[in-house]
């Protein structure tokens, strides 16, 4: 029974830190893989950013015109013709879907 108790409070405790543990995660990625062109607030007030006429990911409108499959492919697969690689091998499916939510979370509601 002790065993069992000391599983499901250490069960508990990977449950409640998993979610701080993907914002660190997330942070991490959207510093390496992602300011350089659309910045810490998304709006790719950036030197590459301006240099290739990036969208404004805080834009309102941007993202009416995009389906959260829309960012998924493009953060999967990367954007022909552009700036935006692939990242299919280089993250997992949870950190592109932490990657989704980011996005999404850079437009006002």
């Amino acid at each position: 029974m002790k065993t069992f108790a000391l599983a499901s409070a250490v069960f508990v405790l990977l449950v409640r830190s998993a979610p701080a543990l993907a914002d660190e995660d997330i942070s991490d990625i959207v510093r390496t893989k992602c300011q350089t062109c659309h910045g810490a607030d998304g709006k790719a007030n950036t030197e590459v950013g301006k240099e290739h006429n990036m969208n404004d990911l805080s834009n309102p409108r941007w993202h009416s015109a995009h389906t959260d499959d829309d960012i998924r492919d493009a953060i999967t697969n990367g954007v022909p013709k552009t700036k935006m690689k692939a990242y299919k091998k280089k993250l997992t499916a949870a950190q592109i879907e932490a990657l989704v939510k980011w996005v999404r979370g850079l437009s006002p509601p």
